[in-house]
């Protein structure tokens, strides 16, 4: 099977379980461990897909995988702060509204990373380190003060659980900002191999 074929139902899927989070009106069950597992084994392959991507790219002379590279890498940072957020939220036994909103935020600055290394490196690709070193900057920078200072963020989950109209619209930016970005790499691994 065509890999852009995979890809593009890999993401739809994905694309529609943000959809439905980003409609969700009231709270969605209590799946905090299931959410923390499946997290760590995301930061796991985040990494290690951002670290095999950076050495094909650097054998390959491939400055798309490097753009893809550099944006594994800020969501592995990004997941590695939502990991630790969660790890000391249950130290301090709940959590609060602007915990959950900073977790919110992180989700959200690594997906539009991603979204933006790929645009980097459809229209890109022979860019040199500045771009990318300016792009993973910017997200990490955001990321850490989004961890650090969850109160300086808009509320983005209620304390009940619940997601804010904020959130919702959020999502469903990016869910079509990531719609529009996987279209185009599809279009452009047509013309050419990824």
């Amino acid at each position: 099977m065509n890999s852009a074929i995979i890809g593009l139902t890999a993401t739809a899927a994905a694309l529609g379980l943000m959809g439905a989070l980003a409609l969700e009106r009231g709270n969605l069950p209590h799946v905090e461990s299931l959410a923390t597992a499946l997290h760590a084994v995301a930061l796991s392959a985040a990494a290690g897909s951002a670290y095999l991507l950076l050495v094909r790219a650097r054998s390959l002379d491939d400055g798309r995988l490097r753009w893809i590279g550099a944006a594994l890498a800020v969501t592995a940072f990004g997941l590695l702060l939502h990991l630790v957020g969660t790890a000391s939220i249950a130290a301090q036994d709940g959590g609060s509204a602007d915990a959950a909103s900073a977790r919110g935020f992180l989700y959200l600055t690594w997906h539009l990373a991603i979204a933006a290394s790929v645009v980097g490196a459809i229209t890109w690709p022979r860019a040199g380190r500045a771009p990318r070193i300016a792009l993973v900057a910017l997200a990490v920078c955001a990321l850490a003060v989004g961890g650090a200072f969850p109160h300086a963020l808009p509320v983005l989950v209620r304390s009940d659980g619940s997601f804010t109209s904020t959130f919702r619209g959020s999502l469903a930016i990016v869910a079509i900002v990531s719609l529009g970005v996987t279209v185009s790499w599809a279009a452009h691994a047509g013309r050419r191999s990824s």
